[in-house]
């Protein structure tokens, strides 16, 4: 048995496909993760959605079901041959902690980002028998301290996304899939495309929901004056019927620009933790893109500047001078994430299970 422990919607989609592979070669899988694991063979000890969070304060009332997941994954230590984290360091660190040494490996899908900060975290992760990166960077960052990295790719980067509709001009809202986040992205989100709608930019609003939050519907999604609100299951399907899209910072901006969209990336978080944030996070850009590429190819909007008229002047300006240039850039942007993304071989599912399966 192997033991998976992802934490949130990202690590979910990420964990989905190894686990996929692990089960076709005859390998049981238990641990945490969400739809897309249980979807495919996970058996779960707990569901993402209990307990996700990101933030200082914004974390507080996940504690308890943390402390519950840790507990559920700590008493099925004993029957694994293997454990395989995801992402999720405040959960997966004291799984490590608890698991290392042991008569087991332990591989880290997707490790922490001591690139951006807490690099002191390094000595700890560095327990780990793999570290197997989804981002370039954070291989080479991990290999500069002497740690084993490996860049194994990003699933995202081998999906195919359906081209912009040519019959509408759709504004894809994709607030993220941490409850606190997406609270305070949607309302200004929302409002955006209700100035956008208003001066004929957009005709209507597709609000991505993460299967990790509470369902919502359109009108209870915030108040979008007289422009249209879709409700759609999922990034993915928001982002399938948009031309343009305002997406939170985190793994959506990267579906968002490999969807070849333009793209205006967000984030607001408690003023606490935003404060905390700006004196500890040590990185040039906030948006994934932008750092994979190392520029600023898509606009950041952060705190006080994701204002609804902040967020607006921001589409306007990525859909000039007209759309048909501002869908050659994105699909140009497009193009280079997915070179830089992309592991040519296996698929990311068999390529990691691969590294897991080698371990046993």
């Amino acid at each position: 048995m192997v033991l998976c422990v992802a934490g949130e919607a990202s690590g979910d989609a990420l964990l989905a496909p190894v686990v996929a592979c692990l089960r076709a070669a005859g390998i049981r899988c238990v641990g945490t993760g969400g739809d897309a694991c249980q979807a495919a063979g996970l058996e779960l000890t707990a569901h993402v959605r209990r307990f996700t969070a990101h933030g200082l304060i914004e974390a507080l009332p996940a504690l308890p079901e943390v402390v519950r997941a840790y507990r559920g994954v700590c008493a099925r230590l004993a029957d694994a041959r293997a454990v395989l984290l995801v992402d999720a360091p405040e959960l997966n660190l004291r799984v490590l902690r608890r698991a290392a040494g042991g008569p087991r490996p332990v591989l880290w899908l997707a490790p922490p980002q001591i690139w951006a900060w807490r690099a002191g975290r390094a000595r700890a992760i560095g327990q780990a028998d793999a570290l197997l990166c989804t981002l370039p960077f954070e291989r080479d960052a991990y290999r500069r301290l002497g740690l084993p990295a490996e860049f194994v790719g990003h699933p995202l980067a081998e999906t195919t996304f359906a081209p912009p509709p040519i019959e509408s001009r759709g504004l894809a809202i994709l607030p993220g899939s941490r409850s606190a986040t997406a609270r305070r992205l949607r309302r200004p989100m929302l409002s955006a495309a209700a100035s956008l709608h208003a001066a004929g930019a957009i005709d209507a609003a597709h609000l991505g929901h993460a299967a990790t939050l509470a369902p919502v519907t359109a009108s209870e999604s915030g108040a979008a004056g007289a422009c249209p609100i879709v409700v759609h299951e999922g990034a993915r399907a928001a982002l399938n019927a948009a031309t343009v899209a305002l997406a939170a910072f985190g793994t959506v901006t990267l579906e968002a620009a490999l969807a070849g969209r333009p793209l205006v990336t967000a984030g607001r978080l408690h003023p606490l933790t935003a404060a905390v944030a700006a004196r500890l996070v040590r990185v040039p850009h906030l948006a994934l893109p932008n750092l994979v590429l190392g520029a600023r190819h898509v606009p950041e909007r952060w705190q006080s500047g994701a204002t609804a008229e902040g967020l607006a002047a921001a589409v306007r300006a990525a859909l000039a001078p007209d759309s048909e240039a501002a869908l050659a850039r994105a699909d140009a942007l497009a193009r280079l994430l997915r070179a830089a993304l992309r592991v040519d071989g296996p698929t990311f599912g068999e390529r990691v299970a691969a590294r897991v399966l080698r371990h046993l």
